[in-house]
This record gives C-alpha cells, sequence and structure tokens, in this order.
C-alpha cells in the first residue's frame, strides 16, 4: 500500500470486517490496535523493518536484560570463576580485579555465603555496574536488539526458525531428504511444507525406544545397524512366542518338575525346553520345536500335569528396551527363617546365615573380574596409569549377594587442583566439548584431568562410558551420571547382573572402605564380622533399610556398621582408631590408619546382641555424638573442644542421630536419618528382646517382622476384638460352661482389670468357618461370639516398671493380683 486509504471513520467497523476501497474497489481487513502504524506495519504485520525507535519496555526492560546476561555470560564471566584475572571496559578504559565468587559461593554455601563472600560479591558488583554506566557498551547492546528486531519483522522468524530454515536448505542442497528435493521449484516447497508440518508429529521407534524429529531421521534410523540388529532379536523373539506357551496355577505343594511337565506335554509334540518358577514354582514356560504343536496346546485351554488340571495361554514377550529387566535377588525372610530353624544354636544359625547371604568366593572374582575388564577398555582413553580398584562391601567380607560394585577410578598419584599443567595441555571446555574420537587419538592425561571439577569428571566419564556402550568393547548398559551427590559418579549394569557406580579418585571411600575390612578381621574368633553381617539382615528383616519411592529409609549399611563398632569400642572390647606413624593426607584429611588384633573367644554372639539392643534402646540421643574416631560419645560442647577447626565446627550438621565419620571429621553420616526412623528401630529392637526371652538360643527369633503392631500405637481409640477364632490358632473346647458367666469373666478382665470400654451395640455372633468341622469334629454358629470394646490409652505398654511402683507404694497389692492389676491400669 503506498498511502493512506481515503475511507471515513473506521469506528462504526468491527475487528476482521472486510472494507472494500469504493475508488479502487481494493478489499481489506479491519484490524484495530493501540500501537502506531510503524509497530504493526511491514510485511508480516509484526512492525516496519526500517524503524529504529525504541518503545518504554524495550529501553527499560528488555534492553538491560539483554545487557546482564551478558555481563553475566561474556564480559563478567572470566572474573567469576578464576581469580586474579581483569574485567575490561572499553569506554572508561581501566580493569577491575574480581576474585573467585562462584567458587566461595560453592564453598561456604548459597546462604552462608552471602555474607562469607562478600569482597568477591562487591567487586563483580564493580565490574557489572561499570557496564552498565558504559554508554558504549549499552550501545553496542541497543544495536543488536534492533538489528535482530529489525530481521524478525522483515522476515516474520526469530532467530531459532531461521537457523532451521537454513539447515532445511542446507540438507536439500545436499540430497540427504530426497523427499524435499525436486526439480521443480513448487514440487520441492509443496514437499519442504510437509516436511515442516509432519515435524510437529512425535516419530517414535518403539523397538529402540527413541523418539526423531521427522519422517525421514526415522528412515535414517531404520537403516541403521543397531536398529537391524534389534529387528532381528524382535524377529527371534516373536517366533520364539509363537511355538512357546504359559501354564499357571501350579500347586508348590505337589511339587512338580520340568521332565513331568515335559512327558504331559509331549502329546502335542516335540517339546525342547521348560522353564519352571523357581521361587514358588507356581508356573512354567514350555517351548516347543514347532508353531503348531503350540498352538494345539493352546486350543485345548487347559491340559493335565499329574493330579492337577491347569489352563494353558500363549506366551507373552515384552519388547521394551527402555526399562532394564534385571532380577533382583532380595532376601526371602520366610525362607530364610526355614532353613535357619534346621541348625539348633543360636552360632550355629548365624553361621549358616553367614554361608546363604554372604559373598562367595568365586562370586568376589567375578567382581574382581569386572575392575580388570573395565581397567583394559579404559586404557584406550586414559594415559597409562590409570586402574580401576573395588572397595565397599564386595572387598570388606561384609557384603551379602544382593549388593552393588563400589568401583573407583584412580591414578598413580591424586588428583589435585594444583596439578601443574603445562601449555600444551588442554582445558576444562576443550576436553568438555571435544569428539570421543579425539579423546582416542590423545589420551587424557591426570594433569589434563584434574583440572576439571569433580562433577565435570564423572561428565567426561559418562561420555567415554557411553562409547564404550556404543562400540560394545565392555559389556555396560544403561550407564547415566548421578552429580548431586557428596561423591559423584556413574552408574551402570554391567553383564547385565551387577550394578556398578564408579567414581572417580574416591581415596577417602576407599581409606573407610579399607579400615572396616581391618576391624572385621581384627578378631581371630570373627565375632566381629559375624555381629556386623547379622545385624544387618536384622534391619533388613524388620524394614529398616528400606528405600521405597513413597517412603525411604536412610539407614544403609555404613551406618549400621558404624554404630556397631561405636557400642564395641564404648564397651573397650575394640580400641579407637589408631593412626600410623607415616601420615598420609587427602582432601585435608589423615586417611592413615592401624588396627590391632583382638580377641573376642569369651563374648557371646547372643548375649552380645543382647547388649547391644539394650544400649541403643537406653542412650540418650539428644545433644549427643557417637565419634568411632575417638570410640565414644559426647556432647555438643565437647564436640566443640575436641574439634575446634572450623572445617570441622563449620561443616558438621547436626541432626538426631549424630555419629561422626571416623576419617572424614567433618560428615555426619547420619544426618539424613529422622527420629521416626530411630524410633521404629528402638522399637523393633525391643521386641527383639522379648522373643529372645521367650527363646534365648535362636537367631530366627529375632527376624520376625512385627510392623503391624504398629498400628496398635496409633493415636486415636484402639478397638480390640476378643474371642476371635483364627484358623491357625489352637482351638480348646469348653464344655459344661455357662455363656453368660463366661461373658462375664471376659467383661470383668477387660473392664474392670484393664480399663477397656465395651462397644456400644449388641454381641454379634460370628459366621460360620468351614475349619471349624476340621478342628474340632462339630461346630454350631452359636457357640462363636464376638466382642469389641474401644481403648483410649495404651494400658499394655510399660505395665512391668507401673507394677514394681504400687508394690513399693502398696505392698498389700503383692497378694491380691487381680487389684494390683486395676491399681496398674487406673495409674497409666
Amino acid at each position: 500500500m503506498d498511502g493512506l486509504i481515503k475511507t471515513d471513520d473506521l469506528r462504526h467497523l468491527r475487528e476482521d470486517e472486510l472494507f472494500v476501497d469504493a475508488e479502487t474497489g481494493q478489499k481489506y481487513r479491519v484490524r484495530k490496535t493501540l500501537l502506531p502504524a510503524h509497530s504493526v506495519g511491514g510485511p508480516h504485520g509484526v512492525g516496519d523493518p526500517n524503524d529504529r525507535s525504541l518503545r518504554r519496555v524495550e529501553a527499560d526492560v528488555l534492553i538491560p536484560n539483554m545487557m546482564n546476561e551478558r555481563i553475566q555470560r561474556v564480559e563478567c564471566r572470566e572474573p567469576l570463576q578464576s581469580s586474579n584475572l581483569f574485567c575490561f571496559t572499553s569506554c572508561h578504559n581501566f580493569h577491575i580485579k574480581v576474585s573467585d565468587l562462584a567458587e566461595c559461593l560453592k564453598r561456604e554455601g548459597s546462604f552462608l555465603g552471602l555474607r562469607k563472600c562478600q569482597n568477591q560479591l562487591n567487586r563483580y558488583e564493580e565490574c557489572q555496574l561499570a557496564l552498565f554506566n558504559d554508554p558504549w557498551f549499552r550501545q553496542q547492546i541497543t544495536d543488536e536488539y534492533v538489528k535482530e528486531r529489525a530481521e524478525y519483522r522483515r522476515t516474520g522468524k526469530n532467530e531459532k526458525e531461521r537457523q532451521w530454515e537454513r539447515y532445511c536448505e542446507y540438507k536439500r542442497r545436499r540430497g540427504d531428504w530426497p523427499e524435499i528435493a525436486s526439480d521443480s521449484n513448487s514440487y520441492a516447497f509443496l514437499h519442504l511444507i510437509n516436511h515442516i508440518s509432519g515435524m510437529m508429529d512425535v516419530n517414535w521407534c518403539h523397538l529402540c525406544m527413541v523418539q526423531l524429529s521427522s519422517k525421514s531421521l526415522l528412515s535414517v534410523h531404520n537403516s541403521g545397524k543397531r536398529h537391524q540388529k534389534k529387528v532381528e532379536e524382535y524377529e527371534n523373539l516373536c517366533a520364539l512366542s509363537a511355538r512357546s506357551i504359559f501354564i499357571s496355577e501350579l500347586d508348590p505343594e505337589l511339587n512338580v518338575t520340568e521332565s513331568e511337565i515335559s512327558e504331559a506335554l509331549s502329546c502335542f509334540g516335540k517339546v525342547e525346553q521348560v522353564r519352571l518358577d523357581k521361587k514358588k514354582g507356581k508356573f512354567a514356560i514350555v517351548e516347543f520345536d514347532q508353531e503348531f504343536a503350540a498352538q494345539r496346546a493352546i486350543f485345548e485351554d487347559k491340559v493335565r500335569i499329574g493330579r492337577q488340571v491347569v489352563p494353558v495361554r500363549a506366551r507373552k514377550i515384552d519388547f521394551d528396551y527402555s526399562k532394564l529387566k534385571r532380577e533382583t535377588h532380595m532376601l526371602d525372610i520366610d525362607k530364610l527363617k526355614n532353613h535357619l530353624n534346621q541348625f539348633p544354636t543360636f552360632e550355629d544359625q548365624v553361621y549358616a546365615l553367614l554361608q546363604l547371604c554372604c559373598l562367595s568366593d568365586a562370586q568376589c572374582k567375578e567382581r574382581e573380574d569386572c575392575a580388570k575388564i573395565l581397567t583394559e577398555v579404559l586404557k584406550d582413553y586414559f594415559t597409562s596409569g590409570m586402574h580401576v580398584r573395588i572397595f565397599g562391601s564386595s572387598v570388606t567380607s561384609l557384603g551379602i549377594k544382593n549388593s552393588d560394585i563400589d568401583a573407583t577410578l584412580f591414578f598413580n598419584k591424586p588428583l589435585v587442583k594444583q596439578y601443574s599443567a603445562g601449555d600444551l595441555e588442554r582445558n576444562k571446555y576443550m576436553l568438555m566439548t571435544c569428539d570421543i574420537s579425539t579423546i582416542k587419538a590423545r589420551k587424557i592425561c591426570p594433569e589434563e584431568y584434574a583440572r576439571l571439577s569433580p562433577a565435570d569428571r564423572v561428565r567426561l566419564l559418562n561420555k567415554i562410558i557411553n562409547d564404550i556402550r556404543k562400540c560394545s568393547t565392555a559389556p555396560i548398559i544403561s550407564q547415566y551420571p548421578i552429580l548431586n551427590t557428596r561423591c559423584p559418579l556413574v552408574r551402570f549394569i554391567f553383564d547385565r547382573k551387577h550394578v556398578v557406580d564408579l567414581s572417580v579418585d574416591n581415596h577417602l571411600g576407599y581409606a573407610k572402605c579399607d579400615w572396616l575390612k581391618h576391624i572385621a578381621h581384627s578378631d581371630s574368633s570373627q565375632l566381629i564380622r559375624k555381629f556386623l553381617v547379622s545385624f544387618r539382615i536384622w534391619a533388613h528383616a524388620n524394614g529398616l533399610l528400606e528405600a521405597g519411592e513413597k517412603e525411604r529409609s536412610y539407614f544403609n549399611a555404613y551406618i549400621l556398621n558404624l554404630l556397631c563398632i561405636t557400642f564395641l569400642q564404648l564397651h573397650d572390647y575394640i580400641p579407637p582408631l589408631q593412626r600410623s606413624r607415616q601420615e598420609m593426607i587427602v582432601n585435608e584429611w589423615r586417611i592413615d590408619f592401624v588396627v590391632d588384633s583382638v580377641d573376642l573367644r569369651f563374648l557371646s554372639l547372643k548375649h552380645l546382641f543382647r547388649e547391644f539392643f539394650i544400649w541403643f534402646v537406653h542412650l540418650k540421643l539428644k545433644d549427643i555424638i557417637l565419634c568411632p574416631n575417638i570410640g565414644t560419645a559426647v556432647t555438643f560442647e565437647q564436640f566443640r573442644q575436641l574439634y575446634p577447626e572450623n572445617n570441622v565446627r563449620n561443616t558438621f550438621k547436626f541432626a538426631y542421630l549424630n555419629i561422626q565419620d571416623p576419617l572424614e571429621l567433618s560428615h555426619n553420616v547420619s544426618m539424613l536419618v529422622s527420629e521416626k526412623h530411630v524410633a521404629m528401630m528402638r522399637r523393633q529392637m525391643q521386641f527383639a528382646l522379648s522373643r529372645i526371652k521367650i527363646k534365648p538360643d535362636s537367631f530366627t527369633a529375632l527376624l520376625c517382622d512385627i510392623r503391624g503392631s504398629e498400628s496398635m500405637s496409633s493415636s486415636g481409640y484402639k478397638l480390640f476384638t476378643s474371642l476371635w477364632m483364627k484358623q491357625n490358632s489352637t482351638v480348646v473346647r469348653v464344655k459344661g460352661y455357662d455363656i453368660d458367666k463366661f461373658l462375664n469373666f471376659i467383661d470383668h478382665i477387660f473392664v474392670d482389670l484393664l480399663a477397656f470400654v465395651p462397644a456400644v451395640g449388641p454381641i454379634q455372633k460370628k459366621p460360620r468357618f468351614e475349619y471349624c468341622h476340621e478342628v474340632s469334629g462339630t461346630c454350631d454358629p452359636g457357640d462363636e461370639i464376638e466382642r469389641i470394646f474401644v481403648v483410649k490409652k495404651c494400658v499394655w505398654e510399660g505395665r512391668r516398671c507401673v507394677r514394681r511402683q504400687m508394690i513399693r507404694q502398696h505392698p498389700e497389692l503383692s497378694s491380691d493380683a487381680a487389684a494390683l492389676e486395676k491399681a496398674v491400669s487406673d495409674h497409666i
């Protein structure tokens, strides 16, 4: 449009209404806006490209935001990350010295750093203020903003959209996208539009579980070697599924064998293999040599195997590769107790427990071989002197069969930031951005690796592990970095059965593991090792090591081991941590130690458990810190006097349960354990003490899980059911007894003596149970009754102490048991 349209007043027209010029006959669509013409005109209706005027929001908000972003990312970034650097401003031509603000905030924390990093923060603010007051810098940012705005108004696309358009043009010229390449411009443009619109859809490869941005990339992906390998596996699994059947509802008590299943199904065709459920024996998978045989068995719907008739279904195979189908070897407490009950004494049961649950020599050797394989494959990326070592429960003889593999990457000397790197060594940005082929061509040396932060070391290691997985030089799958921990690591699956946590230069963790190993083997009678392992199994059986999604217990094996070792130190069974003559310091902490041999043959394991449970139940945790370093428990004030250093006093985080790390003195290993889980452990210990009195020579009595009793101690009213006959309980026949007198006797016990309140409502008769005829021969439904009582307080807790107190105050009650119990209930 060359000029303004000659029209009358447009106020009577509506938005998007068509207007016809009376002189030229040209049609126009009405658009109403409060913005001026240069802001809504232009070829795309977003503004005039040649306009250089600025609105107030652009001058006061948008451009200052661009300036602040440029200052943080470019102009003052070097002063933020490295000390003794200078910030240069072009207008005043002066230098501002800014210290390492980012490192200070990282070291002191975001909260305390606001106070302790004032000097660095002030110098950074000086650099920021100088650039904001620099008119040349502001003019530079303004020109960049006006230039970008003019380009957007001219093309109607932002920078990202223009980059994508240039990329599409580049791919079209190369011929990588044949569906948008054509001699005809209109045909090419049509396919380009279809291709861009197709980018909005999700293109998903269900075999590889990857999402691709376009159909063309999906076709390229489908022609790849890895995808073709997955297709081959998919076809083989489909063929295997077609000639297999699934048998369910097998009775475990009949103990059906694989040979019996194979013989029963041989009438349909030749059976190649039978996979029977090894845990419970409730299902089986049968593989035939031909698909026709499997279809015949499925058509029968049910087959007879021995003395039972079971249903037959088609076998289904899950092809989802996004999640690892790894069998978790969790401890089955019921089977464990059944196995241990075969042994008569407490010590024999614990010995059998260690033989059943602990790692065998063959399994330890298999884990060592894993470290050797990782060392060999990582030598393609690191220079000589690099090796992988295993630590943790795999080498302390305290690990169980379902434990992970803790490993760390070591060099000949520890990685420290004060490494003297030459001019030819690569810096952080070159290492983190270079291609993996460049790393293979020029291996990483310790001087270069030491320049990186602990998190960046793990990021680079994860990049290398990913390349090892792609090249299939080691059986590694499902690797991912974990950076938000005290020691960052890479977690992956080795050989589809071992979970490996690989860290970098973790000398502290390796030293702690070595100290635990020497403690466990310092006793010639192996009592310490039996005590630590059996207590861990007890904690697992009582739900203290759970890590579910809804609620997690932050107890771990390391916390439990330190708790047991502190108990042994407090009772003078083992000495506290002793230092060696040759001092060894890593990360500002001494890691040298000496462990003397002890002989604990005079101790009994069951008495040791009893003493330990009593000690922890009565332990006053308020303002107490357990210190395995000195072998005692100290108060907060004594702790501050023992460790006046700032790196310990200011870093140690106090919690409800405080256990100091023996080597890293500023770390509270139990700071995440809440009061609820400590109370849960104490309650389970009290239950265990009561069971020890009943069965003093049985370790399986400690493994009984009575977490269901927690609901009985919850707040509010409690409902109790008396005279409730259970199927597994003993049935006693009472003959010739008046039912009314019997109910009066029950009311006397629960109401008069225990202070229960009978529930409002008539006495309800229980429904008939089938087992009554099986147990007693005859059973009349009228003989079974149910009585419900309401309890306002837990009168069953602490009765022993109250009973003793009442006897001391009123000696005459010792001769009247009923009056004594009533007085105890009234007192509670």
